[in-house]
């Protein structure tokens, strides 16, 4: 399930649908005022508004977004990348249904593109007795282990606020 999940994102690369997503996502984020992260260890919550999460940033821009596959080959039916900016670009991880991050031109802000299926793939089957249905999701994900880079391009920009709890 995993391959096809890999293979389907696939279509969702392609600059006019990946670019549809963008906008979605950018349209859902603009009715809130604070992106939160909280940092446990620190003990620091760090606010941004959504205008300076970099992916807004470099979409504001006009960077186009455009897909790298693991060989770093553009990945479309064209086979070339648009625009200049933020790359998409596929990567093998554990998960076998993570496919892409997105990142500019001097970091790796850690983006990433899923598709996989809500309640596993057993309900997406109709095998699962605890679940009766599972749906495929597209969703643009944080890796982890970079939020400290997303958050030392925002502060970069002096656009982080950083309270001590």
């Amino acid at each position: 399930m995993g391959d096809a999940c890999i293979e389907s994102v696939a279509f969702f690369t392609e600059p006019q649908l990946l670019q549809s997503f963008i906008d979605d996502i950018k349209r859902h984020y603009s009715s809130i005022d604070y992106i939160v992260h909280t940092d446990r260890i620190s003990r620091t919550l760090y606010f941004y508004s959504p205008e300076d999460w970099p992916f807004w940033h470099f979409s504001d821009l006009g960077y186009s977004p455009y897909a790298i596959n693991a060989k770093g080959e553009s990945h479309s039916i064209s086979n070339k990348p648009t625009g200049k900016g933020f790359h998409l670009g596929f990567k093998s991880t554990t998960s076998p249904d993570s496919v892409a991050t997105i990142s500019d031109e001097r970091s790796n802000l850690g983006l990433r593109i899923r598709l996989h299926h809500n309640n596993g793939t057993s309900a997406f089957f109709g095998f699962s007795d605890s679940n009766s249905n599972s749906y495929p999701v597209l969703k643009l994900q944080q890796d982890p282990n970079t939020v400290h880079i997303l958050l030392d391009w925002i502060r970069s920009k002096n656009k982080l606020l950083e309270i001590p709890f």
